[in-house]
């Protein structure tokens, strides 16, 4: 049988992590019952997308954000588990927000 080719690279350059974009594993909070359900019942409430409304738009939401981040809240010892602390947000707005969030980006209100 052969043998994988061991791939080439200088040795300054770090391996690449795949998948190691978060520094925290929010996971467990995400998959706990309580904030399923909450989030479950905030979408049936709230079924159109804030930011697409804003613009004119009407799409169906997909995702509960939280609007300062559940790594801000939990610090900060906050319930994010509140209506005032979320939003609903339809796929394409919650992956623009969160991806401009990661790199360093947040909205001035």
């Amino acid at each position: 049988m052969p043998n994988k080719a061991k791939s080439i690279r200088p040795f300054w350059v770090p391996e690449r992590v795949a998948f190691g974009g978060r520094s925290k594993d929010n996971s467990k909070f995400y998959n706990g019952r309580p904030w399923r359900k909450f989030a479950t019942a905030f979408r049936l409430k709230n079924p159109v997308c804030v930011k697409c409304e804003q613009e004119g738009r009407v799409t169906a939401t997909a995702v509960c954000d939280h609007i300062r981040g559940l790594d801000f809240l939990l610090e900060n010892k906050i319930n994010p588990i509140q209506e005032s602390e979320c939003q609903a947000l339809c796929h394409k707005c919650h992956n623009s927000k969160s991806g401009k969030e990661s790199h360093g980006y947040r909205e001035k209100k």
